[in-house]
């Protein structure tokens, strides 16, 4: 389930094919359908829980635009908004990813290339659009959200047209 066809395989499958092989009487089977069902339940607790994930998410995010400029790091973007989710109290959902690039199709980086930012980051020039995929957690549940944001304080004409279309998406499914 949601394998990256450009991702190394995921650990996990190693162990399973380990114990298939180790113990083939052993009877291991995806739980997903049945998990994923349950995960669409939520009590006030969870609702809460989730409501505060995404509001230190959101602060997160607008201290890194807020913060960020041509000649900082994308590994430096990521780590402002880390450190707005540890103030806060919060955990990491999942390591913050953010690229950086002239293009649309630069600035969404690869999950490789994504993997590389966190370890040292690429410098954001002037003209580049910044790509977060971040999440805080709280209570054991994360946000998930994605943004894009111009380097400099404005989008050019493409960069505005780029992300209007990707807005237009987003209100039609949300519709």
């Amino acid at each position: 389930r949601f394998t990256n066809l450009n991702e190394p395989a995921n650990p996990r499958l190693a162990l399973v094919t380990r114990l298939r092989e180790a113990s083939p009487e052993i009877d291991v089977r995806d739980a997903g359908e049945i998990v994923d069902r349950q995960r669409m339940i939520h009590d006030a607790f969870s609702l809460a829980a989730i409501r505060r994930a995404v509001d230190v998410t959101g602060h997160g995010i607008m201290e890194a635009m807020r913060t960020s400029r041509p000649g900082m790091t994308t590994k430096e973007i990521g780590e402002v908004t880390d450190f707005v989710y540890r103030y806060n109290g919060a955990r990491f959902g999942f390591p913050t990813g953010t690229s950086a690039g002239r293009t649309r199709e630069q600035a969404y980086a690869t999950a490789r290339e994504e993997m590389e930012a966190r370890e040292r980051g690429s410098t954001v020039a002037a003209g580049d659009l910044i790509h977060m995929d971040t999440g805080a957690e709280w209570e054991f549940h994360s946000a998930d959200v994605q943004r894009v944001w111009p380097a400099n304080p404005t989008f050019t004409e493409e960069q505005k047209r780029f992300y209007n279309t990707v807005l237009n998406v987003q209100k039609t499914v949300i519709a």
